[in-house]
C-alpha cells in the first residue's frame, strides 16, 4: 500500500510540474522539484489530481491511532472502520459483520454525507452472519425468494435427516422462530438497520446493536421523511 501510494504521488508530481523540472526522490515522504517554466496543467485540473490522490489515500485498512492523555491513559482513534460487533437482541445473538453505510444522524446531516461514524448513529451492516446463524439454530430460510437454489453447505443445514432426540429440540426451538415483517424486508435486501452504541473516537471500536420494533419504525420514518426532501 504504501509503495502504491509513492507511485501514484511521484506520478502526481511528475504531471504537475514541468518537463524540464528536477525531481529529487528519496524513499520517503520526501520529494522536491525545482520547475523552471510554467507547469503545462491548468490550476482546475492540478486541483482535481490532487482530489483523486487524497480519494486514494483513504482506500485501505482500517485505521486506529493511539493518543496519549491525562493521567498517561490511552484512547483509541478509529480514523476509519469497516467491522463492528452487533447484537441481536430478541435473539440472544452477537456477531461480528460488515459496516455498509452511514444512513442517519440525529445531530448533522455532514455526518451523514461524510459517512462518519460517530455513538448513536443510524449505519446499514451486512445480515449474511446473523442470516447463518439463525438458519443453523432453527433450521428454517431467512430472507430467500421462494424457489432459490442452495448450495450444498445451506443444504445441509436446512435439509439435513436428524435424530428424533434433535428432530424434537429444533421443532420446540421452531415455535419462537417468527420475526417481524420490517425485519425480515431486512434480511431479504441483505442489509440491516443498525445503531452505534460504542464511541469509536474513544475506544476505536464501533459496536452496536440491530434496529427493532418501535425503534426500528421510528428511523424508517425519519430515514425516508430525509429521502423525500
Amino acid at each position: 500500500e504504501l509503495h502504491l501510494r509513492w507511485v501514484l504521488w511521484t506520478v502526481l508530481v511528475a504531471i504537475t510540474a514541468p518537463a524540464n523540472a528536477r525531481i529529487c526522490h528519496s524513499y520517503t515522504d520526501h520529494i522536491a522539484f525545482q520547475p523552471e517554466t510554467h507547469c503545462p496543467l491548468s490550476p482546475e485540473a492540478i486541483v482535481l489530481l490532487a482530489a483523486l490522490f487524497l480519494l486514494l489515500l483513504q482506500i485501505g485498512p482500517r485505521r486506529i491511532h493511539t493518543v496519549r492523555v491525562r493521567g498517561g491513559n490511552k484512547k483509541y482513534r478509529a480514523l476509519r472502520l469497516d467491522v463492528g460487533n452487533f447484537a441481536w437482541g430478541s435473539e440472544c445473538c452477537t456477531r461480528k459483520t460488515r459496516i455498509i453505510d452511514v444512513v442517519y444522524n440525529a445531530s448533522n446531516n455532514e455526518l451523514v454525507r461524510t459517512k462518519t461514524l460517530v455513538k448513536n448513529c443510524i449505519i446499514l451492516i451486512d445480515s449474511t452472519p446473523f442470516r447463518q446463524w439463525y438458519e443453523s439454530h432453527y433450521a428454517l430460510p431467512l430472507g430467500r425468494k421462494k424457489g432459490a437454489k442452495l448450495t450444498p453447505e445451506e443444504e445441509e443445514i436446512l435439509n439435513k435427516k436428524r435424530s428424533k432426540k434433535i428432530q424434537k429440540k429444533y421443532d420446540e426451538r421452531k415455535k419462537n422462530a417468527k420475526i417481524s415483517g420490517l425485519l425480515e424486508e431486512q434480511f431479504q435486501q441483505g442489509k440491516l438497520l443498525a445503531c452505534i452504541s460504542s464511541r469509536p473516537g474513544q475506544c476505536g471500536r464501533a459496536d452496536g446493536y440491530i434496529l427493532e420494533g418501535k425503534e426500528l419504525e421510528f428511523y424508517l420514518r425519519k430515514i425516508r421523511a430525509r429521502k423525500g426532501k
